[in-house]
């Protein structure tokens, strides 16, 4: 079971502030959680993102990091907060949101 998942709610607040304090603080405890939680994810993003590109599903010249990033923080974020309680209706919801902005004009 997940830290945050045995704690009490207002607790899990207390632990999520205290990750983000250390991040801060110590840039390289942020590199290694980037590493070990998203590093893999992250490189199959970027291929199937290539893939999207190639086939004139997504504009030629989307910032693919950025994409990645603004794909991924609300998952981490809902991952951390809420013990994975992300929906598959609010994931669906973040990807339109995001591929809106960066889809070839039809």
């Amino acid at each position: 079971m997940a830290l945050g998942c045995a704690a009490r709610e207002d607790e899990r607040h207390l632990y999520f502030g205290s990750i983000l304090g250390y991040v801060q603080r110590y840039p390289e405890l942020g590199e290694a959680i980037h590493r070990g939680l998203l590093n893999t994810r992250h490189t199959e993003m970027l291929r199937l993102l290539q893939v999207g590109i190639d086939s004139g599903e997504l504009q030629p010249d989307p910032d693919l990091a950025l994409v990645i990033d603004l794909l991924f923080s609300p998952l981490l974020v809902g991952r951390l907060d809420f013990c994975g309680a992300v929906s598959p209706k609010a994931a669906r919801k973040i990807v339109d949101i995001i591929f809106d902005g960066c889809c070839a004009p039809v």
